[in-house]
């Protein structure tokens, strides 16, 4: 690795630490997502009906969080701790590549187990499927 690529690991890991409230945020809505599925599934809680927004619909919570974040609260930090503003730039280019990937991932899982395996039961609303990334394959739907 050269010296700059370092430097922007560096910068990413430290975004990586100190983004406690947004992947705390994304937990809860996804605890609260599970919730509502194993409930409406096992003791028949249908307030919503058998219409569902996906499970992993709502990772894509921290993918909006990070930026405001990171952006908000760890650029002058490192700043004060003479940091420059290229090595900012590309570790949080790391940040939310590494971000996009995992959520994009996640959510190719969930739409083909958990959406797939209750279908008979409730109609999901996925990203996927309401935008239309699903229609060139997954490989593009990974990338979208």
């Amino acid at each position: 690795m050269n010296k700059e690529l370092k430097r922007a690991w560096v910068v990413a890991k430290i975004n990586f630490n100190q983004m406690k409230i947004a992947y705390f945020l994304t937990i809860l809505a996804l605890m609260f997502s599970f919730i509502d599925l194993v409930g409406g599934y096992y003791f028949n809680w249908n307030y919503g009906g058998s219409e569902k927004i996906s499970f992993a619909n709502y990772s894509y919570l921290i993918v909006i969080l990070a930026p405001i974040f990171i952006a908000g609260h760890h650029f002058e930090r490192i700043m004060n701790l003479n940091g420059q503003k290229k090595d900012f730039f590309y570790g949080s280019l790391m940040n939310y590549s590494i971000i996009a990937g995992v959520v994009s991932i996640l959510n190719l899982i969930t739409y083909f187990t958990i959406d797939a395996l209750l279908s008979f039961k409730y109609v999901f609303g996925n990203l996927m499927d309401v935008i239309g990334w699903m229609e060139h394959g997954i490989a593009f739907a990974f990338l979208q």
